[in-house]
């Protein structure tokens, strides 16, 4: 899967050949699911201490976490079919294809993930008060304009 490149950049690629972004990877995808895991169960146990139920929002964000979730383990498969390393080191076209497939499928589950979290935030559970969204009008009072 080496495609077009010039031998310049054949000879780069081949000289930094055991460079990989694979360790990052794992390390970055595993401090982001502790973190979002750690969120979800405080927000639960915030919830849960403060006797309040879980409202609309709540089950959007926990819907939101299983599909970080899926999220992950799709970008962790990707691993094995060659993200990560060198397209030098890419030799199985039927891999890349999956690769490829598998990275469609990581955009559509962002794009539900982030739809959940939107939503979540427009259901919050503790609404704006209407007496605060917007100032009372005043009476018109036409001696003051001048009329």
């Amino acid at each position: 899967m080496a495609g077009d490149y010039t031998p310049e950049q054949l000879q780069w690629l081949q000289d930094h050949i055991d460079e990989t972004e694979v360790p990052s990877t794992h390390i970055s995808n595993a401090v982001c699911l502790t973190a979002a895991t750690a969120s979800v169960i405080l927000r639960f146990i915030a919830r849960r201490s403060g006797k309040a139920n879980l409202g609309t929002d709540d089950y959007c964000l926990f819907f939101a976490y299983i599909l970080y979730v899926a999220y992950t383990g799709v970008f962790w498969s990707k691993v094995l079919y060659g993200e990560g390393r060198h397209v030098i080191l890419v030799t199985n076209p039927r891999a890349y294809s999956i690769a490829v497939q598998l990275s469609l499928c990581q955009a559509s589950i962002y794009i539900f993930g982030m739809l959940c979290v939107k939503y979540s935030s427009e259901w919050s559970s503790d609404p704006p008060r209407a007496d605060t969204l917007y100032e009372k009008p005043q009476a018109l009072d036409y001696r003051q304009i001048g009329l």
